[in-house]
């Protein structure tokens, strides 16, 4: 079997990502292999902080 391709590679990420597996690392594999512009990144990287920090003041 070859490797995988990046577009199979990418599904699995979008998979862990959507099922709520380290959300901030995945966001930046997705934004990186989409080669998201730097400010759209930082964005989608500050949402991951704030749902985090919203999820961390709920489960204390």
């Amino acid at each position: 079997m070859g490797e995988p391709t990046e577009f199979e590679y990418l599904r699995k990420v979008l998979f862990e990502y959507m099922m709520g597996r380290e959300t901030k690392t995945m966001a930046k594999v997705i934004t990186t292999v989409l080669k998201f512009p730097d400010d759209q990144t930082q964005k989608i990287l500050e949402r991951e902080d704030a749902r985090l920090m919203s999820w961390l003041r709920s489960s204390s």
